[in-house]
């Protein structure tokens, strides 16, 4: 008895979504997750907009290789509603995930890179995965501003591609054309679009450095707590850890003896720990932050005079 009533729920509760989707054709749907009623529905309701699309290509060169290259593309674009959500009017979040799996053509023809042999494939172009991440706040019906980690692909699909572009044109128009090298595929920036009768305006200032390297945003974040000089780094594997400043060698400043040597002191202090040396990580750490407060022996980046050798035998006479 106690096994009937929840197997007479669970045939109810299927018979209720049998009659629901009765009148549903599959083959008239926008996406196979557009169901009447459905999941996504139901969310998109509730504020949670989702739209998931993969792609499989199974490619091969017509000259030069015999192989074919087996691959594809996953993309998840996610649609957050601040109003239905709780927030306030006009605010929205919203994000596009890619992930590209398997192998695909345009690794086979490495010559051939001046236009991808797949472009859907060819982007993100530095890791496997990429993301957008945007933060929008409509003013009213024609102004809205946008701020946030942008994919140039989404930006330009929302037109039109000249001669045609399907319906509701290209849904990622990587896979249609590439970029044109004028922006980066995907960049950081702020962008306000209004339109009136005159026509449509738009404001985009953006940072031009391809936002695939990570480094925009460790550089970004590294000026607010001093610079460059003073940020630390560690990457840590299954099976060891690598410590190290986050800037790179600058050979701009090499050999002049005026580096900032703090960030791989710092770098070093991690690994201490890492390796539970405590003690001296912790006698290093008090030596170098008493000459940071001190402020008498800091090297240019930290607006002193003090050379790099000045300012690293000042952290030893603390010692």
């Amino acid at each position: 008895m106690h096994m009937i009533r929840p197997l007479a729920t669970l045939a109810l509760s299927a018979l209720a979504c049998t009659v629901a989707w009765a009148d549903d054709d599959i083959w008239t749907r926008a996406t196979l997750l557009d169901v009447p009623d459905g999941p996504k529905q139901v969310l998109k309701a509730k504020g949670i907009d989702l739209a998931v699309d993969v792609t499989h290509f199974l490619q091969g060169l017509e000259t030069g290789g015999s192989d074919y290259a087996n691959g594809g593309k996953a993309d998840l674009r996610i649609r957050l509603d601040g109003q239905k959500l709780g927030t306030w009017p006009g605010f929205f979040i919203s994000s596009h995930i890619e992930y590209n799996y398997g192998n695909d053509v345009n690794q086979a023809a490495p010559g051939l890179n001046i236009i991808p042999i797949n472009t859907a494939l060819a982007y993100p172009s530095r890791k496997s995965s990429m993301f957008s991440l945007l933060f929008t706040q409509a003013f009213s019906a024609t102004t809205t501003l946008t701020a946030g980690l942008f994919n140039m692909f989404d930006v330009a699909a929302r037109r039109p591609l000249v001669g045609g572009g399907g319906i509701d044109t290209f849904w990622n128009l990587a896979v249609a054309a590439p970029l044109t090298n004028i922006t980066p595929p995907y960049i950081y920036g702020v962008s306000l679009n209004t339109r009136n009768d005159l026509g449509s305006f738009g404001l985009f200032i953006y940072d031009p450095r391809d936002a695939q390297d990570r480094d925009i945003i460790s550089d970004l974040c590294a000026g607010l707590v001093g610079g460059l000089g003073v940020v630390p780094g560690s990457n840590f594997g299954d099976e060891a850890a690598m410590f190290e400043a986050v800037h790179g060698s600058a050979p701009d400043i090499a050999g002049k003896n005026v580096a900032n040597p703090l960030a791989l002191i710092m770098s070093g202090v991690l690994m201490l720990r890492h390796i539970h040396e405590d003690a001296m990580a912790a006698k290093i750490e008090t030596a170098y932050k008493q000459v940071l407060a001190e402020g008498k022996t800091l090297t240019p980046d930290l607006k002193g005079t003090a050379s790099t050798t000045q300012f690293a035998d000042a952290i030893i006479a603390k010692l």
